[in-house]
């Protein structure tokens, strides 16, 4: 997959020729790599709204279909602190998520269906950026990413009478990064980041229920392309690849083990840059996941669909 991405990065070059005879190595708000100039500050907000649906099969039929629907903002606020090193803390709240279970004929609960919502703050995030390699000097720019999310509250998942939160329950890690240029109307961004998920705890607010999840890690592989229409408005596509991964986790006195297979990320994006401080944009993303739970000496498919829009502001001072 490694070799795709570079691929689709070097045909993306000579796809668009014509465009690169004019490198723009001057910061702005639109860049897919953005790296605020020394002293400014950054404050950013977007709105999110996705919809999960989930197939759970056992012996080939149908255990239940759960369709998530989430309604999540977040605020960021950043300060590039001096020359190429820049720092932000984002504070997520998520508006509404809310799960509908409609079960199958493998389910004693056929026909039957019932709902779940959560709401609230989640955990806080931490994210540092710097910039080791700059384009107008080494001919590319390289940035190293980490982010530290600790465990900001207890996790509740919710019941048919009982709203859940949005806490995750334990820490979370990521390190990541990124290579790319830019040119006068076309940008290229590859990237890596790998995230570190710390073990876990959750209560089931149905009956108090203890889920233990243990610590696993999760890659992800990235490639962008980012055209600019004029001087104010851009388009851009891209590409995620995750790689397979699993953890196990134990309810009560249950243990389970779920694996995940790899799966692409698609996303595309228009955005607008109405003056030199201040970015509007809209993304989209989808992906379709197959992964596998075992449970109690049993295997059930489980299949994952997602959609999501995102809608965002920034503005720089």
């Amino acid at each position: 997959m490694f070799k795709l991405i570079v691929t689709f990065l070097f045909l993306s070059q000579s796809l668009y020729a014509g465009l690169l005879d004019q490198e723009d190595t001057k910061s702005s708000i639109s860049d897919l790599m953005y790296m605020p100039n020394e002293g400014t500050s950054i404050l950013r907000g977007g709105y999110q709204v996705a919809n999960i649906d989930l197939n759970l099969k056992s012996n080939g039929s149908t255990y239940y279909d759960a369709d998530f629907t989430y309604n999540d903002s977040q605020v960021s606020i950043g300060h590039a602190i001096q020359k190429n090193f820049f720092f932000s803390l984002d504070i997520p709240y998520q508006l509404k998520e809310e799960v509908e279970f409609t079960y199958g004929p493998a389910s004693s609960s056929n026909g039957n269906s019932t709902s779940e919502t959560s709401n609230g703050l989640g955990d806080l995030e931490i994210a540092l950026k710097w910039r080791g390699m700059e384009q107008k000097s080494s001919g590319y720019n390289l940035d190293l990413i980490v982010n530290i999310s600790p465990k900001t509250g207890d996790a509740e998942d919710a019941s048919s009478t009982k709203d859940g939160n949005n806490y995750r329950g334990g820490n979370k890690y990521l390190l990541g990064a990124e290579i790319g240029k830019k040119y006068s109307q076309i940008e290229f961004i590859g990237a890596f980041y790998l995230t570190l998920n710390a073990e876990s705890e959750r209560k089931d607010l149905s009956d108090n229920e203890i889920t233990k999840e243990d610590s696993y890690q999760k890659m992800d592989i990235a490639a962008m392309v980012q055209y600019h229409i004029n001087s104010k408005l851009f388009i851009n596509g891209g590409v995620n690849y995750i790689p397979s991964y699993s953890y196990d986790y134990k309810s009560g006195t249950t243990k389970s083990y779920l694996d995940y297979d790899s799966y692409l990320i698609y996303r595309l994006g228009i955005g607008s840059k109405l003056i030199d401080d201040f970015l509007i944009s809209f993304n989209y993303s989808a992906f379709d996941q197959d992964a596998e739970l075992t449970s109690s000496g049993s295997k059930y498919p489980l299949n994952i669909v997602s959609s999501a829009y995102l809608f965002s502001l920034g503005y720089q001072f």
